[in-house]
């Protein structure tokens, strides 16, 4: 069987195809017994579960059913949004290197579509507030990650514009930051972060540091497809031989 094709009991009417040619340009064999699964083509992706698995060929999903039957779904292009917060960054003073970071972390974790909008706005609450709603509400963003502001100094604001802004708190994205960073350097107790939801966005606080951020992306995001998934976003899928996302089993 071809690399990236998988191998079911049964294809509903909506993708059942009558020609050998379609179902293998779907990338979908059929054939009797367990449901196996191969390596992705280049440039497409997978991620399967035991229960349910998705299957990205030609911009479309295969979505595994529980009975091992599969309905097609359009694929969706997750918007990212990423906000460096920092005065001298804001101003040209200084290169932002924490915007970057993250965008170079997302393209070696995801292997799902997605576009990353990025801004990048001075230490000013009303400021990050509105570039906050701005990304959520109208740029459609289910993702946005930012990084600096999570001290103590007084003009460190990224968790009180996240939480203003946000109508859930997900206090647990920042324990687990902290957990981690605390084993590199004790003065990761000081940091604020945390994350939040608005509507159908999940908002993530970031250290600015590069390798900070890298630190705490592997420590949450495991868990942030899933999140994503629970608030009516896009499925995202990662590169599981550089990070396994966690969907519960069904």
């Amino acid at each position: 069987m071809p690399v990236g094709q998988a191998s079911v009991d049964a294809l509903t009417p909506e993708v059942h195809v009558a020609s050998a040619a379609r179902r293998t340009a779907l990338g979908v064999s059929h054939r009797r017994g367990r449901e196996q699964y191969e390596a992705p083509l280049d440039n497409q992706a997978a991620c399967f579960t035991d229960e349910i698995g998705l299957r990205t060929v030609n911009g479309l999903q295969l979505r595994l059913c529980s009975r091992g039957k599969f309905s097609m779904i359009k694929v969706e292009t997750a918007r990212i949004g990423i906000v460096t917060v920092s005065d001298r960054a804001s101003r040209g003073e200084y290169q932002d290197r924490g915007g970057p970071a993250i965008r170079q972390y997302l393209d070696e974790v995801l292997v799902s579509p997605w576009e990353g909008v990025a801004e990048v706005v001075p230490d000013e609450q009303p400021l990050l507030c509105a570039a906050l709603e701005r990304l959520a509400d109208q740029q459609g963003c289910s993702l946005i990650i930012t990084t600096g502001g999570t001290g103590p100094a007084p003009r460190d604001v990224t968790p009180e514009a996240t939480e203003l802004v946000c109508q859930k708190m997900m206090p647990g994205f920042g324990e687990l930051m902290r957990q981690v960073s605390l084993q590199k350097v004790p003065t990761a107790i000081l940091s604020r972060q945390t994350a939040g939801i608005r509507g159908s966005c999940l908002m993530v606080n970031l250290p600015g540091q590069p390798r900070a951020i890298c630190e705490c992306l592997d420590a949450v995001f495991p868990a942030i497809p899933y999140c994503i998934d629970l608030i009516g976003g896009p499925c995202l899928q990662t590169n599981e031989e550089r990070l396994v996302a966690f969907r519960p089993k069904k």
